[in-house]
């Protein structure tokens, strides 16, 4: 990396050693999204088998008729990476309505914090599950704005709600939404890129049961079934 001295590139060349060393130990890789796998094959040349990882979704039945508001959502730890003020800066731009909940992670996260501000932001930090049930099921729809995400879970999470992502179109995202069904992409990750995202969304219509029967893919019960069969699988177990 730029900056680091002769010394510190002969520690990351070592450990880089290490890494693919260690890699060459390992029986067989889990993945947790075909992003990630393909990372896997490209830097160590191993396939890997791609397990999703488990969401709840047993509150599917009781949402189907929760009635939608006129506001969009962030639920997020507030952390670098997760570009939660570029949605702030393009609420107060576009002037649509932005409700966003996490607790602020580090200085970085309290530094974020303070650029969460507007007429049409609305910061309400940590929630409980119970306001983040009342949240993402009552949002007109979820904004997923990270950059290179192994998978995505918070772009799954709202779908269990009947709730629509409007995502970033890279990383896992692109297997977590199904576009133009559950959801909507985005090329330019820019307060304007998202702003005309957002309009393109309000011209759209959305199926709540559509969205919900998507999350349905990412269940524990499908995870706890996926794992048991690949443990059988790998120690030669083949169960009834």
């Amino acid at each position: 990396p730029r900056g680091t001295g002769a010394a510190g590139r002969g520690i990351l060349h070592l450990l880089r050693l290490w890494d693919q060393h260690a890699a060459y130990r390992v029986d067989h890789f889990l993945a947790n999204s075909d992003y990630t796998a393909g990372r896997i094959r490209r830097y160590y040349g191993r396939e890997a088998e791609v397990v999703y990882p488990p969401i709840d979704v047993h509150l599917l039945p009781l949402i189907v008729d929760r009635k939608k508001k006129d506001y969009f959502v962030i639920v997020s730890r507030i952390i670098g990476g997760k570009n939660i003020e570029l949605g702030a800066e393009a609420a107060n731009q576009s002037k649509f309505k932005l409700k966003i909940a996490g607790r602020a992670i580090g200085k970085s996260g309290g530094e974020i914090v303070k650029k969460l501000t507007g007429p049409y932001v609305e910061y309400l930090g940590e929630v409980s599950e119970e306001e983040k049930t009342k949240l993402l099921s009552e949002a007109k729809g979820f904004l997923a704005l990270e950059k290179d995400p192994d998978f995505g879970m918070t772009a799954v999470e709202p779908q269990v709600y009947g709730t629509p992502v409007i995502a970033y179109r890279n990383g896992g995202y692109l297997e977590a939404v199904e576009e133009n069904k559950t959801g909507m992409f985005f090329d330019d990750l820019t307060a304007k890129g998202l702003g005309k995202a957002i309009e393109r969304f309000n011209k759209m219509k959305w199926d709540m049961k559509v969205i919900q029967k998507n999350a349905e893919r990412f269940s524990k019960e499908r995870f706890k079934k996926q794992m048991v069969e690949l443990v059988g699988k790998y120690a030669g177990v083949t169960r009834n």
